[in-house]
């Protein structure tokens, strides 16, 4: 999936790309998803993420959606898991991606 935010003045704020591992079969109790994406005051992106517990998973970043970066690894201890992209300076464009890890 994609989303981008945009400014009123056609500025794209962000993007986003979620999915489950290539493996798991696309059904709803078998996703990683990505249930919010907020712009803070200040700038900074605040990304809610949905999935099982114990689940390991992984955000990434990336400026043009074919290099990508690492900028968060976590372990959903509920069923939602919070992320805020503190970058400084704030990129104009950037793309997230959430993701299962084994």
């Amino acid at each position: 999936w994609l989303l981008n935010i945009t400014t009123s003045s056609g500025v794209t704020l962000a993007g986003l790309v979620a999915s489950p591992p290539s493996d798991t079969p696309p059904a709803i109790e078998n996703s990683l998803s990505v249930a919010s994406v907020t712009r803070l005051e200040g700038g900074h992106i605040h990304l809610t993420l949905r999935g099982q517990p114990g689940w390991d998973y992984v955000i990434e970043c990336s400026s043009d959606m074919v290099q990508w970066a690492e900028l968060s690894r976590g372990l959903f201890s509920t069923s939602s898991a919070d992320f805020i992209d503190r970058t400084e300076p704030q990129p104009s464009v950037r793309f997230y991606r959430a993701k299962r890890t084994p």
